[in-house]
């Protein structure tokens, strides 16, 4: 009790004496940032200090063994975390538990996941062997959506059930944050429920093991296990998006690895928040904007570095572990992103991860062109989110929703979007004979101009409709003008070939010209109208809805000054 009281009266102490010198800084010097009010400032200022207060501060394993990482973990982890409870008005939840045993999986699934095969197969062994554990679960949803949910399936649908409320249904996997170390899913239960509400899903919330008491892999082997729950339930691994902040977010994309290397589905897409992917490397940002981002992110050499108690708590840093470290599943930038799920990443330009973010997305775009869209926040700081009441906050949650559940985020994959424009083209052609045969079949009093005019109308509309369905949006005037333009000349071509008359090349000459105008045309409405568009301020909603610039590094009226903007070259550093 006595501790409790001291613990209470130094986080009161702190808060007062930084709230006066941050105010002060305020008023007498003006805000830090250009978009910081007063609020926001102390809101930095106090929970930063006091994550210092809670953390001691090494910059190497000098005193590793005096230091008992598991003692300050442990503290840290029974400190009270805000567990908002949601009126009726905003949503409900359901907490319920996924048994670690009902997934099919056993030692010869992991057999393929490299360097860490021995721990996945030994968690494996010890959830087969040992005895019933259960794996926390809360399944979110907002009162918007489930007033949408029950007009649609009927009043008496069990919205918090963990199993398809109809076919097809899409669901939102949300992994919090916290370091590795703290957390839960209540923490995150506001934000979530506005997720929900956004997107108009449901949202399971995972409750994973911390660390340093579960170190790796079992934070990842938990979300491993919950993935395949919902797949078991019968949930469409295309219609789930995972979601994580922070450190979920790091294991938000190890679980695509880790599905790819097991064989199981990947999902249908990724949203990220301030992801942490490296956890090998400390970026020049770390340092850069230690002074303004919440975060108190320690330096990987240091004992009590969250990657280090996530990986090998206790241990002396080597560069062995550095390589260990920078395995795909620890650190997710360093993975294969070919045919990679598409993915939204959100993130604050003073954020200590930003370099590592630059650098995820740049290794995503890099193999997979188009997949992934990138969005800093003017001023804004790590997980951002979480403060409601900011408008960058909302504009954020509201485009999550937009982009990933209303718009071109769940299109298909490059492969299956290559054959879906086979397929549409054939259909087109077939359906182009289909019209032009039923004409001369019926001897329809059609001249050659009716029946050019029918044949073209048809072939312009579906080829419209297939690339507005299909294609990349900034491309997507040019590609439908080359349909149509290819639609006039080939009707002009067919009609000849199904007549006896002969070729007249002054008209085939003729549909040419026009379909090199139509090609202008389509190019110069891309170039001029939908990608500045797309990167204007004020258009910030724009791209969510599929037509932004894809990678667009930012998001409408927050713009990043240019002495933010980084060269490339200086962020991506090659891991040992």
């Amino acid at each position: 009790m006595i501790r409790i009281l001291c613990e209470v009266a130094q986080a009161a102490y702190i808060a007062l004496t930084v709230s006066i010198a941050s105010t002060w800084e305020y008023v007498w010097h003006g805000p830090r940032l250009p978009k910081w009010d007063l609020k926001f400032q102390l809101t930095r200022d106090i929970m930063h200090s006091l994550i210092l207060a809670a953390t001691p501060q090494y910059k190497d394993d000098r005193d590793i063994d005096k230091i008992n990482v598991y003692a300050i973990a442990e503290s840290l982890q029974n400190k009270p975390i805000p567990a908002p409870k949601l009126s009726p008005g905003e949503g409900s939840y359901h907490i319920f538990s996924v048994p670690a045993q009902q997934a099919s999986v056993n030692e010869a699934t992991f057999k393929n996941v490299g360097i860490h095969q021995d721990r996945f197969q030994q968690l494996c062994r010890d959830d087969l062997q040992g005895a019933e554990r259960q794996i926390g679960c809360e399944m979110v949803v907002a009162a918007e959506t489930a007033r949408q949910l029950k007009h649609m399936l009927g009043a008496k649908s069990d919205l918090l059930a963990c199993r398809p409320l109809y076919p097809e249904e899409k669901v939102l996997v949300y992994i919090h944050g916290g370091g590795f170390i703290v957390g839960n899913a209540a923490s995150c239960r506001q934000l979530v429920c506005r997720l929900s509400r956004e997107a108009g899903v449901r949202v399971l919330v995972v409750d994973y093991r911390l660390a340093p008491q579960n170190p790796f892999p079992a934070p990842l082997y938990d979300v491993y296990i919950a993935y395949l729950y919902l797949l078991q339930q019968g949930f469409m691994p295309e219609r789930i998006v995972v979601a994580g902040d922070s450190a979920g977010g790091n294991l938000s994309l190890a679980l695509v690895h880790l599905a790819q290397m097991t064989k199981a589905p990947k999902p249908g897409g990724l949203v990220l928040l301030s992801p942490l992917s490296d956890a090998a490397n400390d970026l020049p940002s770390c340092q850069r904007n230690r002074n303004y981002d919440i975060l108190a992110k320690q330096p990987v050499e240091s004992p009590l570095a969250y990657t280090r108690l996530y990986y090998a708590p206790g241990q002396r840093f080597s560069e062995q572990m550095r390589h260990e470290m920078a395995d795909l599943l620890v650190s997710p930038v360093n993975g294969d992103f070919a045919m990679f799920p598409p993915t939204l990443i959100q993130c604050g330009t003073h954020e200590v991860l930003i370099d590592d973010i630059i650098k995820l997305h740049a290794a995503i775009q890099a193999q997979s062109p188009e997949t992934a869209v990138l969005e800093q926040y003017q001023d804004m700081l790590h997980v951002f989110h979480v403060h409601f009441y900011r408008p960058e906050s909302i504009q954020a949650v509201a485009g999550i929703g937009r982009s990933h559940f209303r718009g071109i985020m769940w299109r298909v994959p490059m492969a299956a979007r290559l054959r879906l424009r086979v397929v549409a083209g054939l259909c087109i052609w077939m359906v182009l004979l289909a019209v032009l045969g039923f004409t001369r079949l019926l001897q329809l009093p059609l001249s050659d101009k009716a029946q050019h005019f029918v044949g073209f109308g048809v072939m312009s509309v579906l080829v419209l409709f297939s690339f507005q369905a299909a294609v990349p949006r900034r491309r997507v005037w040019t590609l439908t003008a080359a349909g149509m333009g290819g639609a006039c000349v080939f009707s002009e071509v067919l009609q000849r070939l199904l007549t006896t008359r002969p070729f007249e090349w002054g008209d085939i000459a003729a549909n040419v010209l026009g379909a090199a105008t139509f090609l202008f045309a389509g190019w110069m409405a891309d170039r001029w109208i939908v990608q500045p568009r797309a990167g204007s301020a004020g258009r910030a909603q724009y791209w969510s809805l599929g037509n932004a610039e894809p990678g667009s590094r930012l998001s409408a009226d927050f713009e990043m000054t240019s002495e933010l903007d980084l060269e490339l070259d200086d962020i991506l550093v090659d891991s040992p």
